[in-house]
């Protein structure tokens, strides 16, 4: 049986959001990006969230995992593994849908991370 609600939760680079928007269309689901919606829900960019320094950036991404908790159905989202670092934040997600850890070695990580979009570091 498919879960209403999908959480894509990894580290940068991990592929939360080339799995989410290739899954989603199959299932008929909504797609969710983190930087993205995060970016819109702030009015900053997640890159400028972490050059602002402290924990400001990881605030947003839990402000982000509570309003995820109250979307609509049928939605995949990617969640930043910071989540798992706030029991809970991480429980939250556990009791409002199925949550996928997406792994990578270290190696497939960085070579992913260097190229592309500006990460959040």
């Amino acid at each position: 049986m498919v879960a209403a609600r999908m959480w894509l939760v990894g580290l940068m680079g991990s592929g939360k959001s080339t799995v989410g928007r290739a899954l989603a269309p199959l299932l008929g689901y909504e797609y969710v990006d983190n930087d993205d919606t995060i970016a819109v829900m702030s009015g900053r960019t997640t890159v400028e969230l972490a050059e602002s320094g402290g924990s400001l950036l990881h605030e947003w991404e839990s402000a982000y995992v509570h309003k995820l908790v109250t979307h609509q159905q049928h939605v995949i989202a990617g969640i930043p593994a910071s989540a798992a670092d706030r029991p809970a934040d991480l429980q939250l997600l556990h009791e409002s849908g199925r949550v996928i850890y997406l792994r990578c070695d270290v190696d497939t990580l960085v070579a992913r991370v260097q190229h592309g979009i500006p990460r959040p570091w």
